[in-house]
């Protein structure tokens, strides 16, 4: 989603209506622009509960996946250096912590499997994300960018699963 304000509201509805399952929020301009953009990221939240539809956003850069080739991203750093498969997953709220992570990698030679940059987590959080990320059996490296923790038992969550698996 990556029209501005009401637009947006709208179509985290429409996402709803139809059944989709995630959304991943582009625009900014919500909830750190004051109270008026709180409201209309409080109503997408509304919104997407009613029907347990999950958000990544706003302010997302977006998701990238090389293992498999999904992309839902505005970021160009994917085309240069061109995208390598590899074991490190990078999740991050902020996007230009993300690129700036897989850039250096990238110019290494190094393969990142997911560049995930979540923005804002009015719904969905980098711990949790990354919890799911870590999952994945082709992962050795977990890379986390937080510019704070909405939930500690999540980060907890994650760490368990992380020691549990080594």
């Amino acid at each position: 989603i990556a029209v501005p304000g009401q637009q947006a509201v709208d179509a985290v509805e429409a996402c709803a209506k139809h059944g989709a399952s995630v959304a991943v929020i582009l625009a900014a301009g919500f909830g750190e622009t004051g109270p008026e953009g709180r409201a209309q990221e409080q109503r997408m939240v509304a919104a997407a509960r009613r029907t347990g539809l999950r958000l990544i956003g706003p302010n997302a850069q977006g998701l990238a996946n090389f293992g498999n080739g999904a992309m839902s991203t505005h970021a160009t750093i994917f085309l240069d250096p061109p995208a390598q498969d590899g074991p490190v997953a990078i999740i991050s709220q902020s996007g230009g912590g993300a690129s700036v992570a897989y850039g250096l990698l990238r110019e290494r030679g190094i393969g990142v499997r997911y560049c995930n940059g979540i923005g804002s987590q009015c719904d969905v959080s980098v711990a949790e994300f990354a919890l799911e990320v870590a999952r994945d059996p082709h992962i050795q490296l977990l890379m986390l960018y937080l510019e704070g923790i909405p939930d500690a038992g999540q980060i907890a969550r994650l760490g368990a699963f992380i020691f549990d698996a080594a």
